[in-house]
């Protein structure tokens, strides 16, 4: 009993120094003990299929069913504005009212971070009741306490798309975390290539970069001297210069920039008009229209065409103005005439040829018949004398030749003549008719003159027989 005093005497001081230097920690918190809900166990009543047929269709349904459900796991639940949140640290709350798996809103019973500011505007990553059964991963557009467009479930290896099986229930009171989770779930992605940025990323000043790798600005990209870039060819792609229209039809190679030239396509139309055909300066690439082929616009119709090789003209009516001179030969093979207001020609060949003013050619050949060469003017000029010279009325200008028809009469029947004569502008200037007769009653004969000149004609009596012979007779003219 001495011993036990005696120990306890000596060890006091160290049991209480040693108290001192190593107080005791407190007892843990008290663990709540769990709320138990009681729910009645439904058991199904087990649905038995005999048909085979059914049982395929069954089955065909039950996998249909859970490939859609894989589907949706995928597809993010509702969804905040943006899929990194804002991270405010030391947050937590709690939620002001219970809300079901299907929930797209909640409400925070504070809405205020450790300094006692609202939450501002924005979407942040919030764990609900974490550590516990039920905890979830949401990204949530929150303002306050008033948290909206929440994205359930999310994913702990994306953190940004929604897993079914992660969505919960969850109680009034639940606390309410704003993690880093999403966002450092979300960078590491954008890091490894698996994640797009959803917004624009700028430096905070002007950099110059140097390595191959290097992401550089706009401004940099803007700044870029292109003049080291080779400059392109059939082989190499490079650099070109946008050509002036001057310089197009100039077929100029390069530019002031030595780079090869490429033609614009304002340089270039298929519809000349306005600009592109009046004025100088106006130079352009013709381009065909819609059929493959050229206006015809593009030609000046004013300037003169030598036509060296032989050309075909279509059916529809071909106009020749001005003067037109046809080297070879001109054919028309159409069934319709082809009408010429005034022709020369030293040799043409013709099916069909209509003149309908004056024609003038050294040489016509007609290897059939011709219609309307020869016409009848509706004029004539009487015959009739019996001595001396009498001068006729001048030949009709329209005419070319004319075809007399004659009667003479010398001293008696025995002696009487007839005939017809062929009279030609051109042609010889007189033309004798009548019978020469020696004896009885005298040598007679008579003379029908033209003179080209002056457009007359005369009827004389060469040999007088004393006034018992007489000439009767028409001309009739042609032309």
């Amino acid at each position: 009993m001495f011993f036990k005093e005696f120990i306890a005497i000596i060890t006091t001081p160290f049991i209480a120094l040693s108290n001192w230097l190593f107080p005791t920690p407190p007892p843990p918190p008290r663990i709540p003990a769990p709320v138990v809900i009681e729910r009645t166990i439904e058991t199904a009543t087990p649905v038995y299929i005999e048909n085979s047929a059914d049982r395929a269709i069954l089955l065909e349904m039950l996998n249909s069913v859970k490939a859609i459900q894989e589907q949706v796991d995928k597809l993010p639940k509702f969804g905040g504005s943006f899929n990194t949140g804002e991270v405010v640290a030391l947050f937590e709350d709690s939620l002001a009212s219970g809300i079901t798996a299907s929930s797209t809103t909640f409400t925070l019973v504070r809405g205020t971070n450790k300094e006692g500011t609202a939450l501002a505007s924005s979407t942040y990553g919030m764990i609900i009741a974490e550590g516990g059964a039920d905890e979830e991963l949401v990204l949530a557009d929150c303002t306050s306490t008033a948290c909206t467009n929440v994205t359930r479930g999310l994913s702990v290896v994306t953190g940004t798309t929604s897993i079914y099986a992660n969505i919960k229930a969850h109680r009034r009171g639940d606390s309410v975390k704003i993690t880093d989770a999403p966002i450092l779930l979300f960078t590491n992605n954008v890091f490894k290539g698996r994640q797009n940025i959803e917004n624009i990323i700028e430096y905070s000043s002007a950099n110059t970069f140097s390595k191959n790798n290097q992401i550089i600005s706009k401004k940099y990209a803007d700044d870029l001297a292109i003049a080291g870039a080779p400059d392109s060819s059939v082989t190499v792609k490079g650099i070109v210069e946008q050509a002036t229209r001057t310089e197009v039809a100039s077929t100029t190679s390069a530019g002031g920039t030595t780079a090869p030239l490429f033609i614009p396509s304002t340089a270039a139309t298929s519809t000349p008009g306005g600009a592109q055909i009046t004025g100088s300066g106006n130079t352009y690439v013709v381009v065909s229209e819609d059929d493959g082929r050229i206006n015809q616009q593009w030609l000046d119709q004013s300037e003169n065409f030598s036509w060296t090789g032989r050309n075909t003209f279509g059916t529809a009516t071909t106009s020749f103005k001005s003067q037109t001179t046809f080297d070879d030969r001109f054919y028309a093979t159409s069934t319709e005439p082809s009408e010429i207001n005034n022709l020369q020609m030293t040799n043409a060949t013709t099916t069909s040829l209509a003149v309908s003013n004056t024609a003038s050619t050294s040489a016509l050949i007609i290897s059939n018949s011709c219609t309307g060469c020869f016409k009848y003017t509706a004029s004539s000029t009487s015959l009739a004398l019996t001595s001396g010279t009498k001068a006729m009325v001048a030949m009709p200008a329209t005419a070319n030749f004319g075809i007399a028809n004659y009667t003479t009469t010398v001293g008696g029947s025995s002696y009487d003549d007839s005939g017809t004569i062929f009279l030609s502008r051109d042609g010889p200037t007189s033309t004798g008719v009548g019978p020469q007769v020696t004896g009885g009653g005298g040598d007679v004969q008579y003379t029908i003159s033209i003179t080209p000149s002056t457009n007359t004609l005369s009827l004389s009596e060469d040999i007088d027989d004393g006034g018992t012979s007489s000439l009767a007779g028409t001309i009739y003219w042609y032309r």
